[in-house]
């Protein structure tokens, strides 16, 4: 991978390389740039990066090309302050749920079984629209029963064509409530009804339509417009208007209209269901089948063999639905331990609990608590700042799937013993290309050290000064180690004992590394054992000298 910059922020000009696949290592002091080739490389350019004092744009070529900032993954303050967030967020459902392949393959099979359907929803939604607009006009059966009661928008209606006369109902019949009622406003004009005139137009009354018109006016039309209102909606649901003088006409309505609000509750269940995996946290389970009242078959016949059909498959849906359920819970219990095993490493006395994983949303949130004390509070407000700094690099690097994976100075202000754990977690991130770049000499130092070379990339040092940006490779060799500084004096040793003298030290050293033989080979030497002895005793272990 080759980078080129030019008029960035404090870089003039820079030409560097690194190893893709590998993880590399750019080391530097304080102001050298080292975080602005992170910056350079993992997001997009803006004016204000332009080098002050310089005329030209700022330009920043990997490989030739413009940089993806997408395809880059940086760890930085700003990451640490997300992967701390104490709500769900998706960067926590990426570290704790990672690789989802196997429970998308199952979901796939789950949607294929409820897409029939997905296919008569739009219908289904409708017909509850229209439930729910009817509601609105006439009323609602009581909860507890499913009937309607005397109170009751309809009920009432029915009341007051039942207490009407006859010609009143002739003229609902023919003219409708819109006439009716504006033959009602007529009474409240001025008081010319009561002297046969008509108070619209001041012409004198007939006595057979001043009779009809008495009777309208004892009629309460108030009540009687939800049958008006609903009539529309009641033809669009295939109900046939009744004479809602007729009892039995009118129970048989009141009925079938009842069953209708059962049915309209059955269709909510089957539109839930139609909603599985689009909208449900898969953790807190989903139904295990589809179970309706016949009574919504009355309204949606060809609703019947769509669910006899998902029925049918109850049993493969059930076990489906508990493996994927089990795979997700498996993911997360499986990132949990991963995790918790590196904090036990760091020797961080904490562990990780996730609170929930919402598949629909992507979303995750997961509480800290001490390892003594694990049904306790959530410990992140609590840590000190190379606490945090510690886990939150340790979740940053944990699944990251990032083409390019950027570390700004992982190492700093730690002791010696955490900064070769985390040395060790950053060289556990294979397969990919990383970037880390550090101030830290003893941190960059143990990169220099390592043997494992299949893993490193480069090993470099940045300098930025008076005449521009340069770098220098950084090597073994750049290093003086005291293991083979010890192998020099041994070389170098004049005497035997001056030789077993050094000899002694590298086994303090590597006191866990060198056999049991070695060590007691040097402690014979040292406490003057006899020489013949101590050859035998090494030729029982099958080792020379």
């Amino acid at each position: 991978m080759q980078i080129s910059i030019t008029n960035y922020r404090n870089i003039s000009q820079l030409g560097i390389e690194f190893e893709e696949g590998k993880v590399n290592y750019l080391f530097g002091v304080c102001g050298s740039g080292k975080s602005s080739i992170l910056y350079a490389i993992s997001k997009p350019l803006e004016a204000k990066d332009a080098t002050v004092g310089e005329d030209s744009k700022p330009v920043v070529l990997v490989d030739g090309n413009p940089p993806q900032p997408d395809a880059a993954s940086l760890y930085s303050i700003e990451r640490q302050t997300v992967l701390f967030d104490q709500t769900a967020n998706e960067e926590c459902y990426r570290v704790f749920v990672g690789d989802e392949s196997e429970l998308l393959a199952h979901e796939a099979v789950f949607h294929a079984s409820i897409e029939s359907l997905r296919d008569i929803r739009q219908r289904l939604i409708a017909l509850k629209d229209d439930v729910d607009a009817l509601a609105k006009e006439i009323g609602k059966p009581a909860a507890r029963s499913g009937k309607f009661t005397g109170a009751s928008k309809l009920c009432k209606a029915h009341a007051a064509v039942s207490g009407t006369t006859g010609r009143v109902r002739e003229m609902i019949d023919a003219s409708g409530y819109d006439y009716l009622e504006w033959q009602s406003r007529g009474f409240s004009v001025n008081a010319d009804f009561d002297n046969g005139v008509c108070p619209f137009c001041g012409q004198q009354i007939p006595e057979d339509r001043a009779i009809k018109l008495s009777e309208v006016r004892a009629l309460t039309t108030k009540e009687l417009k939800p049958l008006f209102t609903a009539s529309p909606i009641m033809e669009r649901l295939g109900f046939q208007a009744p004479d809602f003088s007729d009892e039995d006409e009118f129970t048989k309505l009141k009925e079938r209209i009842e069953l209708l609000f059962r049915a309209r509750a059955q269709i909510e269940l089957v539109l839930q269901y139609c909603n599985i995996g689009n909208g449900m946290a898969l953790l807190k389970g989903v139904p295990k089948g589809l179970e309706i009242d016949e009574v919504v078959y009355e309204f949606v016949p060809d609703l019947r063999t769509l669910v006899e059909d998902v029925n049918a498959r109850r049993a493969e849906l059930s076990g489906l639905m508990g493996r994927m359920a089990a795979d997700l819970k498996r993911m997360v219990d499986t990132n949990a331990r991963s995790l918790n095993s590196k904090l036990k490493m760091l020797g961080i006395p904490y562990a990780f609990e996730i609170e929930d994983a919402d598949r629909s949303g992507h979303k995750a949130a997961y509480v800290l608590r001490h390892v003594r004390d694990k049904q306790g509070e959530d410990m992140r407000k609590q840590l000190s700042y190379g606490e945090k700094n510690l886990i939150a690099l340790l979740l940053f690097l944990h699944n990251n799937e990032s083409e390019l994976t950027l570390v700004d100075d992982p190492a700093s202000s730690y002791d010696d013993f955490r900064r070769s754990q985390i040395y060790r977690c950053i060289m556990e991130h294979q397969g990919k290309t990383v970037l880390v770049v550090s101030h830290d000499q003893a941190f960059v130092r143990r990169a220099a050290c390592d043997r494992n070379v299949d893993k490193l990339g480069t090993i470099q040092f940045l300098e930025n000064a008076g005449h521009g940006c340069k770098v220098y490779p950084i090597t073994r060799s750049s290093f003086v180690f005291i293991d083979d500084e010890i192998k020099r004096r041994v070389g170098l040793a004049s005497g035997y004992f001056q030789k077993m003298v050094n000899v002694r030290l590298y086994c303090d050293i590597h006191r866990h590394e060198v056999s049991e033989a070695a060590w007691g080979y040097t402690s014979a030497v040292l406490h003057g054992s006899c020489r013949e002895e101590i050859e035998s005793q090494l030729t029982e272990s099958g080792i020379d000298e």
